[in-house]
């Protein structure tokens, strides 16, 4: 019974995991004239994905974004994508710093309870972008959450 709660599990990791598109991705198809080396690069640092949070708490974020272009014309939008839609969440994101660094924090209540997925959007002034998703777990400790 114990080895068949763990291959559940692991299934249903592995299935949450595929629905995520990977680091990088970029939705925007009016973006494909950027070159590679044009394109920003973005790395979520922190929270790590399926990580639990109550609607009380304050979800810490750690972003490194490099481009070839000026930090304070980059735009960092975090957005609801967890039912596809890509609702702005209306987080103040600080420009990187000289390491392309930024840190912030946001209310774990901006989420509905249950499995959220969070987007980071960026683009810059040439209006190529790049984005990358972590699921969050608010309210609801499943079994993908980790606490």
């Amino acid at each position: 019974m114990r080895d068949s709660m763990r291959l559940l599990v692991l299934v249903s990791l592995s299935a949450l995991i595929a629905a995520c598109p990977g680091g990088g991705s970029d939705d925007d198809d009016s973006v494909a004239d950027c070159a590679g080396a044009e394109i920003p690069s973005l790395t979520i640092i922190s929270p790590d994905t399926a990580t639990y949070f109550d609607s009380s708490e304050t979800i810490n974020w750690t972003l490194t974004v490099i481009d070839d272009g000026p930090a304070d014309e980059l735009t960092i939008t975090l957005q609801d994508n967890s039912n596809s839609q890509g609702e702005d969440l209306g987080v103040d994101v600080p420009t990187p710093g000289d390491t392309g660094q930024t840190s912030f924090t946001m209310p774990a209540d901006l989420l509905e309870s249950g499995e959220a997925v969070v987007r980071v959007l960026v683009e810059d002034a040439q209006g190529c972008s790049t984005n990358d998703q972590v699921l969050l777990c608010i309210d609801d400790d499943l079994p993908i959450c980790t606490n």
